[in-house]
C-alpha cells in the first residue's frame, strides 16, 4: 500500500469484514459463468465494455452481494477502459496488495468478491483522496436514483 493510501476510504486488511461470503460453491450457483469468473476467480472484463461511459445518476452496488460501493458523483470520465471512480463508500472496498505483488486490489469488503484495482498518483484533476478505482463492470450493478 502506497504512503497515499493512508488517507483512503478502502478498508484494509485488518478492516476486513468478508460477512456476505458464501463459498466457491454457493458463489457458482448465484452467479452467472461470467460473474464467477470476474468476481472470484479475479478476471478481468475486456476494455471498453460495460460501465465505462455510462453516467446516469444513482449507486453501484455489488454484483455479488449487493452491497453499496460507489455513487454517480464519484464516478468521472477516464479514458483508460474501464469505470473509474475517485473514491468509494467508506469501508465498503477493501484494498490488497494483489497476488502478483505490483498493484493493490479492490475487493467488496463484504463478500470479498473482486472488483478491480486502485491506482494513486496519477495526476486526475478529481476531488481527495483523488484516487483511480478501475472497476470491472461485471462486478458492480447500476441502480437508479437522484
Amino acid at each position: 500500500m502506497s504512503s497515499s493510501a493512508a488517507h483512503t476510504n478502502c478498508a484494509q486488511i485488518e478492516e476486513k469484514d468478508g460477512s456476505l461470503d458464501i463459498g466457491d460453491a454457493a458463489w457458482r450457483e448465484r452467479l452467472t459463468p461470467a460473474q464467477f469468473r470476474v468476481l472470484r476467480g479475479k478476471g478481468t472484463d475486456p476494455r471498453g465494455v460495460g460501465y465505462e461511459r455510462f453516467f446516469e445518476k444513482g449507486t453501484y452496488v455489488c454484483a455479488g452481494c449487493g452491497s453499496l460501493l460507489y455513487t454517480s458523483a464519484m464516478k468521472f470520465h477516464c479514458p483508460c477502459g474501464w469505470p473509474a471512480f475517485f473514491d468509494c463508500v467508506p469501508k465498503a472496498v477493501r484494498e490488497e496488495r494483489d497476488r502478483d505483488g505490483m498493484r493493490d486490489e479492490i475487493l467488496c469488503n463484504r463478500c470479498n468478491s473482486h472488483l478491480g484495482h486502485v491506482f494513486r498518483g496519477e495526476g486526475f484533476d478529481n476531488p481527495s483522496p483523488n484516487e483511480r478505482h478501475c472497476v470491472n463492470s461485471t462486478s458492480i450493478t447500476f441502480v437508479p436514483g437522484d
